[in-house]
């Protein structure tokens, strides 16, 4: 897994930053996951919440069409986090690709030809969700940096106090 891992942060750094700047432009973001990949699609949402302070959701695959995808547009964006064998995650590709949005997908297959507007940005197969769930999570860390640096907001740092939500070291 670290090699994979270091690999996986090494590869494509022009694709990750150019996808990176291009979600820093839109007004608000959904991340869509299948149920391998529903952890991966809640934590982007909560990244680009925090790094860059842009609005986002996140949703399964099977309940993002059964309305939120409504409110996809020009002007917003979509992370798919999963792969397209999800039949949830095909359907979403299918109409995402006919929409002019910003649209990233994040897959162990990646199968966009050239000139599409979805950018696929491959993840390493892996043995399970919670290591699959590392590798996705990475990516969308690499992600919301880059879009936070475009926007010149420092990532890693709260505007906002946050001492209810601290854990206090226990008494030796």
């Amino acid at each position: 897994v670290p090699a994979a891992l270091q690999r996986l942060l090494e590869s494509r750094p022009d694709e990750v930053a150019e996808v990176g700047d291009r979600l820093a432009d839109v007004g608000a973001i959904d991340f869509v996951g299948n149920a391998d990949s529903a952890a991966g699609a809640a934590e982007g949402a909560l990244l680009y919440r925090e790094a860059p302070r842009l609005p986002g959701a996140w949703f399964d695959s099977r309940s993002y069409l059964h309305g939120p995808m409504e409110a996809l547009e020009h002007g917003r964006g979509i992370v798919i986090v999963g792969d397209e064998s999800d039949d949830g995650i095909a359907a979403i590709l299918a109409e995402v690709r006919n929409i002019d949005c910003v649209a990233v997908h994040l897959t162990t297959r990646p199968s966009e030809a050239a000139g599409s507007p979805v950018t696929a940005i491959a993840v390493p197969e892996s043995e399970g969700r919670l290591v699959r769930a590392v590798y996705e999570m990475a990516v969308l860390q690499l992600l919301s940096a880059r879009s936070a640096e475009k926007l010149e907001l420092t990532s890693g740092k709260f505007r906002y106090p946050q001492p209810a939500v601290k854990i206090k070291q226990a008494a030796a």
